[in-house]
């Protein structure tokens, strides 16, 4: 289901968002071929923090980042009600942009509310995900079946969604129905 606004479904158990975080140019306002804001448009940290989120009172998020992002990112969850857990990181086959660092792969923060348990010992899976590459800020799809196979029964959003996919609903101005 594609969501007009992000109250119109209801609560869920588990978050999946990708947030389209500002980036900051590096020299006096320059801006390179790939700056996000040619892809899509972007959130400042207090909008991405402002949104009311769907959660139920036990859910899970979990939030992609880059690595300049992510003391942003912490602020996110604790603004969302979320208390950080754990991370897993997407190690990509080629280096991308970056100020320090030519970037090769972004991170996945895992937050709980309430009573949320983490996956069964036996279904945990290893933290270093190595996939290839799509289309810009594209995910692995591999990583939310991932997490839609450690919660079969739950009710699943995906914030900033790309595209639908089945079982999960999707709120993003990119997402076209599944």
């Amino acid at each position: 289901m594609l969501l007009d606004d992000l109250s119109s479904g209801g609560e869920y158990d588990v978050i999946y968002a990708d947030p389209p975080w500002r980036f900051k140019p590096l020299f006096n306002g320059a801006s390179y071929s790939n700056d996000q804001e040619n892809h899509y448009p972007t959130m400042s940290l207090d909008d991405i923090c402002a949104l009311d989120i769907p959660a139920a009172k036990n859910a899970a998020l979990y939030m992609w980042v880059t690595s300049p992002h992510l003391e942003q990112g912490f602020r996110v969850i604790r603004d969302w009600g979320f208390t950080y857990k754990a991370s897993a990181i997407w190690v990509k086959p080629t280096a991308g942009t970056g100020y320090w660092w030519r970037n090769q792969h972004e991170l996945l923060l895992v937050g709980t509310r309430g009573k949320w348990p983490a996956p069964k010992p036996k279904e945990r899976a290893p933290s270093l995900y190595e996939y290839p590459r799509n289309r810009h800020s594209e995910k692995p799809p591999e990583i939310r079946e991932q997490i839609a196979a450690w919660w079969p029964d739950a009710r699943r959003l995906e914030m900033f969604a790309r595209q639908a996919f089945n079982g999960w609903d999707a709120w993003g101005n990119e997402a076209p129905a599944a």
